[in-house]
């Protein structure tokens, strides 16, 4: 299994004045997904995936929905059996 996902933007996203064309996504750590798990249900995999990318939030919610899933899809293969990322 590849260790990080490295997703291509067709449109930059802005946020807090850095542009993200790509944003490159790792294995979370246990650490990160405690975090994550104590967000709101809505909200964990927003907050996992911006974690193991190393990204604030904000740039997660702004991805188009097929790039989100691309990255969820990512973070939960190093999930274990029925747990969810959101």
């Amino acid at each position: 299994m590849d260790k990080t996902l490295t997703i291509d933007l067709t449109a930059p996203i802005e946020h807090n004045g850095n542009r993200y064309d790509r944003i490159v996504v790792r294995e979370p750590t246990m650490g990160e997904l405690i975090a994550a798990q104590k967000k709101p249900v809505a909200e964990q995999g927003i907050y996992l995936i911006a974690a193991a990318a190393n990204i604030h939030p904000v740039v997660v919610e702004k991805l188009p929905v097929s790039k989100f899933r691309q990255a969820q899809v990512f973070v939960e293969s190093f999930l274990a059996d029925g747990q969810t990322a959101g």
